[in-house]
Formats: C-alpha cells, structure tokens, sequence
C-alpha cells in the first residue's frame, strides 16, 4: 500500500522497521516494533484516502489560518468548535 500511495516514504519506513526488528531481536521485545507498524499503517492509509472537495477546501482554508467552522476533538472524545 505505502509503495503505491507514498513511493517516498518507503525508505522511511524500511529504514524504521529494520532498526525495530533488530531492536526486537537483540532485546526479545516487540513493543517497538509494533509501534513502527502501527505508525506506518496509519500514514499509509492517510496517503490512500483521496479527500473530497469539500475536504480538500477545508484543508487548504486551514493551511492559511482559516478554522472557520472546524471542530476539534478532546482527549475524553467530545468535540469542539475551533472556527
């Protein structure tokens, strides 16, 4: 998936991974690599997803500072208006 979505992060996360899984062997501790796959899977599915327009005016109004009817979500999961 990241090879077609992200050809430029590829590296990244080859890089990444083979530092974990040496870790991990070394260590007999996973947690850093699952860290690394979860990381990587998120940004992968984020690169795949193809924003509609509304989405994407939403983005590029944020790029310059315009939250205008924006929410954002707190740690205990409720929403507020920030725009």
């Amino acid at each position: 998936m990241l090879t077609r979505h992200s050809p430029e992060d590829v590296r990244a996360f080859e890089r990444e991974f083979q530092q974990a899984l040496s870790d991990a062997a070394a260590s007999y501790d996973t947690r850093a690599l699952d860290d690394v796959i979860d990381r990587w899977w998120r940004i992968a599915v984020v690169r795949s997803t193809t924003l509609t327009n509304a989405e994407q005016d939403q983005l590029d109004r944020a790029h310059v500072g315009d939250f205008t009817g924006m929410l954002e979500q707190a740690a205990d999961g409720s929403f507020r208006r920030i725009g």
